[in-house]
């Protein structure tokens, strides 16, 4: 006979006998329940631990979390961007879209010091040690006290600012002749200096005048409050005959202008004219043929109604029809037009 006890407590199984065991049952159902109760908690999958790596630029202290693709970091100290593969390969921008792999080595897994993983987190750099102040004044020993006894050596006022658009840009391509860039075509090597002494001074548009009593000049005007005066230039010295060729001159301009205008006044009052001309011979035209038609219109009605001087005869039977025609043609028109 046999028979089927509990592994755990050692009390016999319910529903055993010795003809039928419960061959599959080896633990009692109250052992089961209180083995139930106990709930092991079961840990999830583990978080991969995050990658800590420096800036390929600035060599800051990064912290990452693994990317399965190339993936775009931006480091938060330099600001610049560099890709970061699986496989722990950096890509670095050279110059414009270009990049290249810096380093092959797989990154390396350090745990972090924060638990925020999914961030990038700057570190500051190692700090190695500034120099001392000694060992600057050591390494600065050698170099000289700038000297400032030029400016004693400077003239009082600046040199006149040349226009250089309105020079010929000549000898440019050869090397001897480059001192001659700046000088207009028909000044030789000769006459430069003299040139350059008689030059005056020619100003741009948005340039400021450096010379002394300029600028003096600019100073109490603005401490007046005075808007700065136009420069005129200066007018040039005629003798009394140019002066009367420039007069003549000017008078034969006007008188010109003067018969132009007249001239084109003349026309437009003739094309003016010319359009009323048109329109009064159509509106003649109109009348003349609405004379025949209305006169036929009028005999016709005369005749309809036996009256006129042709109501009888052929011709007071052709106008009956004709005008009975009309009526008719009139009624078709109408019916066509607006039908009920």
């Amino acid at each position: 006979m046999a028979l089927d006890y509990c592994e755990v407590c050692g009390v016999m199984l319910d529903g055993s006998t010795p003809s039928h065991p419960i061959q599959d049952a080896v633990i009692c159902e109250q052992c089961f329940l209180s083995r139930r109760t106990q709930v092991v908690s079961e840990e999830g999958p583990v978080a991969p631990e995050p990658l800590q790596f420096h800036c390929c630029y600035c060599q800051s202290l990064l912290r990452l979390k693994p990317v399965t693709k190339r993936t775009r970091v931006r480091c938060p100290t330099c600001n610049d961007t560099f890709y970061l593969h699986a496989d722990g390969r950096v890509e670095a921008k050279l110059e414009g879209s270009r990049t290249a792999v810096l380093q092959q080595e797989t990154l390396p897994l350090q745990p972090p010091s924060s638990p925020d993983a999914s961030k990038t987190q700057p570190i500051k750099r190692p700090d190695f040690g500034a120099p001392s102040s000694v060992e600057q004044a050591a390494l600065l020993s050698d170099l000289q006290p700038k000297r400032l006894e030029f400016l004693d050596d400077l003239p009082s006022s600046a040199q006149p600012v040349v226009d250089t658009g309105a020079f010929a840009n000549v000898g440019s391509g050869s090397g001897s002749g480059s001192s001659l860039d700046l000088l207009p075509e028909d000044v030789g090597p000769g006459d430069a200096d003299d040139f350059q002494r008689d030059a005056p001074t020619l100003l741009r548009e948005g340039e400021v005048d450096l010379e002394p009593d300029a600028l003096r000049e600019r100073a109490e005007r603005s401490e007046r409050g005075g808007k700065p005066k136009r420069r005129r230039p200066p007018q040039q010295k005629l003798s009394p005959q140019e002066r009367k060729e420039r007069q003549r001159a000017r008078a034969k301009e006007q008188l010109e202008r003067e018969q132009k205008l007249e001239a084109a006044e003349a026309r437009g009052a003739i094309k003016q004219a010319e359009a009323e001309r048109r329109v009064l011979a159509g509106v003649a035209w109109f009348l003349l043929w609405l004379l025949p038609l209305g006169l036929s219109l009028g005999c016709a009605a005369l005749a309809a109604s036996g009256q006129g001087f042709a109501s009888r005869g052929a011709v007071g039977d052709l106008l009956l029809r004709s005008g009975e025609a009309a009526n008719t043609g009139v009624a078709s028109l109408r019916d066509m037009l607006f039908p009920e």
